[in-house]
């Protein structure tokens, strides 16, 4: 069984890893893939933070069980990286996903004081800025 410390830790390679479709029809899991992930993880996780789309344990259990073994019926799952921190939009149309906008909120106080090194850093990895 997996621990809750476990399953929530960050990426440490600066990349967030997000599930999104890649074709006609829709997000989903398979049985097989839900079956194994109820398998090994206890009653005390979080069932909605587990559905995360970026969640690192649920990415590495559908990579190692295999994207095409864990897409749904509809589905057809690929992993896509953004820069760690960013929030993001998923677009979809008809079943096909994509990832239109990766931003981070930041205060007019922060900006008219200078970006931090960690907010200058993911600005210029593709991060737009919003304003809070």
């Amino acid at each position: 069984m997996a621990d809750g410390k476990e399953l929530f830790k960050p990426f440490k390679n600066k990349q967030m890893k997000v599930l999104i479709n890649d074709c006609w029809g829709g997000f989903g899991f398979s049985t097989k893939f839900e079956d194994h992930i109820n398998s090994i993880t206890d009653s005390l996780i979080n069932k909605h933070e587990l559905s995360a789309r970026h969640n690192q344990f649920l990415v590495e259990e559908a990579i190692k069980f295999g994207l095409d073994k864990a897409s749904g019926i509809c589905a057809e799952l690929i992993v896509v990286d953004i820069p760690d921190g960013c929030e993001y939009n998923i677009h979809e149309y008809d079943g096909m996903e994509s990832i239109d906008n990766i931003w981070i909120e930041v205060s007019k106080e922060d900006l008219s004081n200078g970006l931090s090194e960690d907010q200058m850093n993911m600005v210029l990895k593709g991060c737009s800025i919003k304003l809070k």
